[in-house]
This record gives C-alpha cells, sequence and structure tokens, in this order.
C-alpha cells in the first residue's frame, strides 16, 4: 500500500516548509491556490485535505462548500487559518470541516491531530467494509447476508439484531464470546436483555445460516464461538 496522500492549500512559504516537514509519512501535494487545488482534486481521493481561508484566488471556505461531498466523506478535512471568529468557525463545520486550527499553530499538535483523524477514518471504513466468512458474504453497509455455492448466491433473510450479533461473532471468530459482551455490544448497558434473549436470537441466526459452513457452538456456562470449516 502506498503512502497515505495529503493535500495542503496554502500560499504562504513558511507553512508549506512546515508542513513538508512535519508530514514525511505522507504524500503531500501542495497547492498556491484553489485554482491548483482544484485539478488535484481531480488525480482521487486524499485522506487529508488541510485548507486556508485566505487564498490569493479567493475564499478556502467557498472552495470547501464546492467540493462534493462524496469527496468530503473520503478525506479528513482540516481548515488552518488566523480569521477565527466564530462566523467562520461555523461556517467551516457546516460545509463539512472536520477541525479548525487557528494560526499560529504548533507543527507538532498539527500532526497529532492529522494522524488521529486519518486513523480513525481508516478505523471506520475497516469496520464497515464488506467481508466474507467461508460460504457467506457480509455486506456491512446494507446489513445484508448472502449464502454463496456453486455459482448460486442467496439472500439469508436477517432481522437488524441477527445481523449485528452475527458480524459481531465473526469478527471475534474461533473467540469464546459471553452473553454479557453481546448484550454490551448489541444492546449497550443501558438496556436491560436477559441470557434468555440473547439464546433466542442465536437460535434464529443459526436456523437461518444451517446451510452454510460457518456454526455457532454453544460454550456452557460461558456464551457462543463462531467457526468455519472450510471442508
Amino acid at each position: 500500500m502506498g503512502m497515505k496522500r495529503v493535500l495542503f492549500i496554502e500560499d504562504t512559504p513558511e507553512c508549506q516548509l512546515i508542513l513538508q516537514n512535519i508530514l514525511k509519512d505522507y504524500q503531500l501535494t501542495i497547492c498556491n491556490s484553489l485554482m491548483d487545488a482544484k485539478e488535484a482534486l481531480k488525480t482521487g481521493p486524499f485522506e487529508a485535505i488541510i485548507l486556508d481561508i485566505e487564498l490569493p484566488d479567493g475564499d478556502g471556505l467557498r472552495f470547501l462548500a464546492e467540493i462534493p461531498e462524496s469527496q468530503k466523506n473520503q478525506s479528513a478535512i482540516f481548515i488552518i487559518s488566523s480569521k477565527t471568529a466564530l462566523a467562520n468557525k461555523a461556517m467551516a463545520f457546516t460545509y463539512g470541516a472536520d477541525d479548525f486550527i487557528a494560526k499560529p499553530f504548533d507543527p507538532i499538535e498539527l500532526k497529532m491531530r492529522v494522524d488521529a483523524k486519518i486513523r480513525k477514518m481508516h478505523d471506520q471504513a475497516q469496520q464497515t467494509a464488506n467481508f466474507t466468512i467461508e460460504d457467506l458474504l457480509v455486506n456491512v453497509a446494507e446489513q445484508r447476508l448472502y449464502h454463496e455455492v456453486s455459482g448460486k448466491t442467496t439472500h439469508i433473510n436477517f432481522t437488524s439484531l441477527e445481523f449485528r450479533i452475527f458480524t459481531f461473532l465473526s469478527k471475534n471468530k474461533n473467540k469464546v464470546i459471553s452473553r454479557d459482551e453481546i448484550i454490551n455490544h448489541i444492546w449497550g448497558g443501558r438496556v436491560y436483555i436477559t441470557d434468555r434473549t440473547v439464546d433466542a436470537h442465536i437460535a434464529h441466526i443459526r436456523k437461518k445460516i444451517q446451510a452454510s459452513r460457518v456454526k455457532i457452538e454453544t460454550v456452557f456456562g460461558t456464551g457462543y464461538k463462531l467457526t468455519a470449516s472450510s471442508l
């Protein structure tokens, strides 16, 4: 996997040099103007966009407002500016910024914020990514499960709760998961759920996936373990 890409839109040489020094772990693209930035965005997604408000050919906030939502959703967006009035901050967040950093800024703090936000977005993307487990395809975004065998794909009709329980067990394959862990992960600690409720959902899931190679074993006195056979 290549280096993560960061777009920096700033016309001040001093700031450009600072970013070049602190973001050496990234593939940094520097643009002096909004016109150059528009061309850079055509080259593909950036993990982060760092944008000044005041630029030679226009307003950075207006530029941010015009970035398509599909591109914003793929990038962590940081505004850096000396124009720290509440109105500017409000507009920045309204238009999709993730963070507003006042100039002059601490370079190390900026790097920490960029690192943290990119890492969080990567983790979220992994959590929502589709995956397969033996002959089952899990479509996380649509909360749908499919059984694939002999070139034929069949939809397994799970309820939302059943899907979430199955996904949780799948991501902990071959691990014993207690009923309490399932309750805390699926319902949270504020709702009173009995072990019998968990057992009932597991029974429904087992029935629906019985034609697959994926099984849910009962570990008596503890909870459940999802296993998969390649046979």
